[in-house]
Order: C-alpha cells, then structure tokens, then sequence
C-alpha cells in the first residue's frame, strides 16, 4: 500500500490527469489536421450533391458492379452492342474500380466515427454523473442558501425531467 498521503496521491492523478489531457489535445489537433489533408485530398476528385441531386441519382443494387464487370467482357465479343448503346467499357471499369477506392474507405471512417462517438458519449457521462451529484447538493442548499439558486435555476434544465404521469399513479 501506498502510505503517501490522500493529498498527494490526489495531487498526483491530477498532475496525470493533466498531462493526460494536454496530450490527447496535442493528438486532436494532429488527427484534426490530417482529416483536413484528407478532406482536401477527396475534394478533388469528387463533389458534394445537393440533396435534390442526390434524390434524381439512381441508385444501382449490390450485385451491379460485379454485374457490370461481367457486361464489359460480354460486349468484347459483342462490339456492336457497346457501339449501339454509346457504352464505353473502358469508362465503365475506371468508375467501377474508383467506387472500389473510394469504398475502401468507409471502414476506417465509420470506425473513426465510432471512437470519436463513444468517447464524447462517454466523456460527457462521466462529466454529467459528476455534475449531478453536484446539482443534487445544490438544489438541496439553495433552500437556505439563496446564492445557490442562481447555479440551481442555471443547471435545471440539464438535470430536471418530467416524470410521466403513470409513475405518480402507480405510486400512489
């Protein structure tokens, strides 16, 4: 056991705490930067649609780029199809194989996303928990101590809630 006192032992998490902190910032503001990088990267080579855009887009079933694939070798040994149709297979394969790039991605993105979710989920569970009890106390203060009021009336509406009016019938 550590026989340091609570003080110290209580000065030195916050002493962690801090450098914890001033270290994830440093490592936000790198990530922040290198979204940026890649956000300029993408921006090149595609373009944002209008939700109106994105509604008159078809949007074409799973299988269609396998599907696709297979319809640009049909039309080697079917060249008058391509010509009939104005098809160029050629395009057609470099968009397919783009949709690929572009698709790789997705994962590392939405896996991002999900960190950066749970940890703010997270972060503002404990910060709420923290307050709460601190709210709790206040309120219970403000009773008799008018200057808390101000803090209670501020924090009220993070922390009051309605209770559904079955709950006061099943009590009483």
């Amino acid at each position: 056991m550590n026989d340091a006192p609570a003080e110290a032992r209580a000065s030195w998490r916050s002493k962690k705490q801090v450098s914890e902190s001033a270290r994830l910032r440093t490592d936000l503001t790198k990530a922040h930067a290198c979204l940026d990088e890649a956000l300029a990267l993408v921006k090149t080579h595609f373009e944002a649609l209008t939700d109106r855009d994105r509604r008159a887009l078809p949007r074409p079933h799973e299988p269609f780029a396998s599907g696709a694939r297979r319809l640009v070798e049909a039309v080697e040994t079917h060249p008058e199809l391509a010509v009939a149709a104005r098809f160029d297979a050629q395009t057609v394969l470099e968009l397919l194989d783009e949709v690929e790039s572009a698709a790789s991605l997705a994962p590392k993105a939405e896996e991002l996303l999900r960190y950066l979710s749970d940890g703010k989920l997270a972060w503002l569970a404990e910060a709420y928990d923290s307050s709460r009890a601190l709210y709790g106390m206040a309120k219970a203060g403000a009773r008799s101590d008018g200057a808390l009021r101000g803090v209670v009336e501020a924090l009220a509406p993070a922390f009051a809630f309605r209770r559904r009016s079955g709950a006061k019938a099943a009590k009483a």
